[in-house]
């Protein structure tokens, strides 16, 4: 029912103690043979239930186009992932960044979710490889065209894959940074997401 899907996916994530250190396990650098390292965007099933609750599906008025992290030395164009029969496809990205459609656009009263990969499906870092490295106060700049909105990360938290609701709308103008956490060697896939959540600097 919509109730129960409304408390699986609002269950409430573990906020990540205050430290310096790497909070997740680390993700291999070439995942196994048939394992497709995932971008941290929820499987399709799990973006179903976020577009059953109210995620727009409508194109952002002004989509991202670059993405700079300093503290990471990141520096990645950004491509448009369009929301397709209940899922994004991420399939596309490699060492780009995607703009989830059917969120903000930069500098907007509301939340903008980007989703790069942790590693590559043929090997090496992906965009997102040392997100869980970012901390309060770190600074992250996103492009549109050539106006830049710098934002400043508030927390990074891991989650479950289930919990869309990180990418819903938001009241005040965020931006949600997503990717894989946690490389299950058994079940050869990732079992959590690290997502970093930043605020439009004033």
């Amino acid at each position: 029912t919509p109730t129960e899907m409304h408390r699986e996916v609002m269950a409430s994530p573990t906020p990540l103690p205050p430290t310096t250190e790497p909070l997740v396990s680390e993700a291999p650098a070439n995942p196994p043979q048939g394992a497709s390292p995932s971008s941290g965007v929820a499987k399709s099933s799990q973006v179903t239930k976020a577009t059953l609750m109210g995620l727009p599906a409508d194109q952002p008025r002004t989509p991202a186009t670059r993405l700079i992290i300093p503290k990471l030395g990141v520096d990645a164009p950004v491509i448009l992932i369009a929301l397709r029969n209940g899922t994004w496809q991420v399939d596309q990205l490699t060492y780009e960044v995607g703009h989830l459609q059917g969120t903000a656009s930069p500098g907007d009263t509301s939340n903008i979710a980007l989703a790069g990969h942790v590693t590559l499906a043929r090997g090496g870092d992906g965009p997102f490889r040392y997100l869980s490295q970012l901390r309060q106060g770190d600074e992250v700049l996103v492009f549109a065209g050539e106006q830049p909105y710098r934002y400043v990360i508030k927390e990074v938290r891991v989650v479950s894959p289930e919990d869309v609701q990180v990418t819903f709308p938001t009241a005040d103008p965020t931006l949600t940074l997503i990717t894989c956490a946690n490389w299950n060697r058994e079940r050869r896939v990732y079992d959590n997401r690290v997502i970093a959540i930043a605020q439009l600097a004033q």
